[in-house]
């Protein structure tokens, strides 16, 4: 596949660069810590008034709250009942009446119990404006409720396909939105977001909540880069209506409902970031969902942007910034000189006037050209880097499982069969397009997926190499109880036959030349009834006393090996012993004239 490529050689910048539409989603992924019943989280979600609207990938209608299918219901009475009205009106027949009289009984019983049994009531009035704005309003209440789900649902189904949509293994909900204010990094100026965040539950434990924060603002590169960061985007105002409330700060209430709610301002001073809410969103739904969850999370930014109005033309945008691109694709501003293509990182977009890269902590993608881009064409991306981080967080999972002791029978072939699962939806057969599985691929390669797998699969080949020896083990522990159970019935059913043979023992005469052979066997029978019993108890002290034996000895040449072995650390034994002889004879040279003295020889020897 052809790639992108940027010009081998960039102006120097005379301004400053300037990116217009800036958008980041800020993806966080974690485990609840063990399977997800996805049917009662969606009903406890919707109930609580957490979520909005829920779509499963194989439904075509989309789920709403307790509350909302009330309004639907309450909504599609009212234009039936308009309806009804506005045909008696127009036609004037019996049979128009009639209809509406049973259609709606308990109108026309309240009609009769106040006195007026007339049709003047169905004559139009002043206030038939005001119900068709009603149910209009309603109406684009509900659809605002269900349009992010269904357009949502409608993009995955184009992108990705596979048994996981099939089989219903995910379920995508939006939960209720709230109002911040969001600082512009060395400016005064703050940004006006509506939060819409977006929730995915995954039947094996694992939740992703996405949260879109659209900045109506040119930022240079180094507000970009900040606001690219959760944990340094701070909050200037922040309206969060009851459902969503986690955090403990000092605020108010509004006098106005956001959809039934009340809504809370609080009073944020210096420290709330972006960070801090989508935490607080976290809590919430772990709260609804009665989990814990898990301590590991990971926050994955995508960064969207255009090209600024700072250059005239787009190739000149493109040539001329192209190192802050790069920063902003790494997150990263250095100070000195670097190296703009190892930190960009391979662009894999299609088309030439693209950016598109990925790393371990962000996505990225610039588009050079300076018009609107269209909102729902970004959820493309996102969705392919939820995709990823979605099979990330499994192998997450499985990592940590494979870790724990005692991995034995079910637990292991669960363990290997979510493996097994993992694994194949790493070749990235749900995708539908091939650029899209080059992007996952790489970005899972960017995460440590591959020596990830690598350690599940040792890991897993040990625990096979444990879980046979724990079955051994356990087999001959129950071959050794059905050892002694049928020893056991053996020695009950030997019992009457020891009798009888001590019993024609005691009436045998001694032997005139061996008297010796059958006494013990005589005064096992002079025991009476114990006879047999004294048997079995001779022979099986005699076992135990051999058993004890064996174990002892293979004891004592255990305790020898480790003597030696200690002992051995301290060096080897030879030479036993030292002989040291000094030779300090004077040497009789005529040399004595220079008063040379020579120095005593040494010898080390060993005794023979």
């Amino acid at each position: 596949m052809k790639k992108a490529k940027f010009s081998a050689k960039a102006k120097t910048p005379t301004h400053e660069a300037l990116f217009a539409q800036p958008t980041v989603h800020f993806t966080l992924t974690t485990h609840l810590g063990r399977d997800l019943d996805l049917r009662t989280a969606v009903r406890q979600l919707l109930g609580d008034d957490v979520a909005v609207s829920a779509a499963w990938p194989s439904e075509l209608g989309i789920r709403v709250t307790p509350s909302m299918r009330k309004l639907a219901r309450t909504l599609e009475r009212t234009r039936r009942l308009k309806d009804d009205a506005d045909r008696f009106r127009r036609e004037r027949t019996a049979g128009s009446l009639t209809r509406f009289v049973l259609r709606h009984p308990l109108i026309m019983w309240g009609g009769l119990a106040r006195g007026s049994g007339s049709t003047e009531e169905l004559e139009p009035s002043s206030g038939d404006g005001s119900i068709d704005e009603a149910l209009e309003f309603g109406q684009e209440v509900i659809l605002n409720a269900q349009k992010i789900s269904a357009v949502e649902r409608e993009m995955d189904a184009r992108l990705f396909g596979g048994q996981s949509r099939d089989f219903d293994r995910f379920v995508r909900l939006n939960l209720r939105g709230s109002y911040h204010d969001i600082r512009l990094p060395a400016s005064s100026e703050t940004a006006h977001v509506v939060f819409e965040p977006r929730l995915l539950l995954h039947s094996s434990g694992v939740l992703q909540l996405t949260i879109a924060v659209p900045l109506h603002a040119r930022l240079t590169t180094s507000q970009l880069i900040h606001l690219s960061r959760s944990d340094r985007m701070e909050v200037a105002a922040s309206q969060v209506p009851e459902p969503l409330l986690a955090l403990q700060t000092e605020g108010t209430w509004a006098d106005e409902l956001d959809a039934g709610a009340r809504l809370f301002v609080r009073d944020v001073g210096e420290g709330l970031t972006l960070a801090d809410l989508i935490h607080e969103h976290l809590l919430v739904v772990r709260k609804a969902l009665k989990r814990r969850g898990n301590a590991q999370w990971n926050i994955h930014a995508t960064v969207f942007a255009s090209a600024g109005a700072c250059c005239k033309e787009q190739d000149s945008w493109r040539n001329m910034h192209s190192d802050d691109a790069a920063q902003v694709a790494a997150r990263y501003q250095p100070n000195g000189g670097f190296d703009r293509e190892r930190l960009r990182g391979i662009n894999l977009a299609l088309e030439t006037d693209r950016l598109l890269t990925t790393n371990i902590g962000s996505t990225t993608l610039i588009d050079f050209r300076s018009g609107d881009r269209e909102p729902f064409h970004e959820l493309n991306t996102v969705l392919l880097v939820e995709h990823v981080m979605l099979q990330y967080a499994r192998l997450q999972d499985i990592e940590g499982r494979v870790a724990k002791p005692r991995l034995y029978g079910k637990k292991l072939t669960r363990l290997q069969r979510d493996s097994v699962d993992v694994f194949t939806d790493m070749r990235q057969h749900e995708l539908r397009y091939g650029s899209a599985r080059e992007i996952a691929t790489r970005l899972l390669n960017e995460l440590g997926a591959q020596d990830m797998r690598r350690t599940i699969e040792t890991a897993l080949g040990l625990a096979s190499q444990s879980d046979a020896t724990h079955q051994a083990t356990v087999q001959s522990r129950r071959s050794m109880v059905l050892t002694v159970i049928a020893t056991v019935l053996a020695v009950l059913v030997a019992i009457p036959a020891l009798q009888d043979l001590l019993t024609l023992v005691s009436q045998t005469p001694d032997l005139a030349h061996t008297p010796w052979l059958l006494a013990p066997f005589k005064w096992f029978a002079s025991l009476g009834g114990w006879g047999p019993w004294a048997i079995i108890a001779v022979i099986l002290a005699a076992v135990v006393t051999w058993w004890l034996f064996r174990k002892l000895w293979w004891a004592l040449r255990f305790l020898v090996i480790v003597v030696g072995v200690i002992v051995g650390r301290r060096g080897p034994l030879v030479p036993q012993s030292l002989t040291l002889t000094a030779d300090l004879r004077e040497s009789t040279d005529s040399a004595m004239d220079e008063e040379e003295e020579k120095e005593p020889g040494l010898e080390v020897g060993g005794r023979r």
